[in-house]
């Protein structure tokens, strides 16, 4: 019996279509890390004088709620962070923290230890009275 190239055709279709299927309902193939877990915010590592990358967490708006329910400051965290550490540590003598990263939101007192404070996805930030204070506390305090 010969299989003729319109069911050959019929058939990767149908495999293409169950892999999809499965890698959606499994959360992907793994990609670059590996398969992703449930998203968990790690907890901060105290400041000790090393350069820490701090991503800012803020009140999402409706809409702003992405891959599996994320928050939009979320995006990319902390794979994105990790990765552009050991870029830095390779590149310059930043003795960065490479699996540390720290997420504070703009009231945090600590924040004001760490240079630089990395935001993302600001369109989707529905900013509250807390949050406009310790921005405009933040800029004001900036320049001294």
């Amino acid at each position: 019996m010969t299989v003729g190239p319109r069911a050959l055709a019929v058939a990767g279709v149908v495999l293409l279509a169950a892999a999809t299927a499965l890698a959606q309902r499994r959360g992907g193939f793994g990609g670059f890390d590996g398969p992703r877990g449930p998203f968990i915010v790690r907890p901060n590592v105290a400041y000790d004088g090393r350069f820490t990358f701090v991503r800012l967490q803020y009140t999402t708006g409706p809409g702003g709620f992405w891959y599996r329910g994320l928050p939009s400051w979320s995006h990319g965290y902390p794979i994105a962070e990790q990765n552009l550490m050991r870029i830095m540590k390779e590149v310059s003598y930043l003795d960065a923290r490479t699996e540390d990263i720290n997420v504070m939101g703009l009231d945090d007192p600590e924040l004001f230890k760490y240079p630089i404070a990395y935001i993302i996805e600001v369109g989707w930030w529905e900013m509250s009275d807390r949050e406009g204070a310790a921005l405009r506390r933040t800029c004001r305090r900036a320049g001294s």
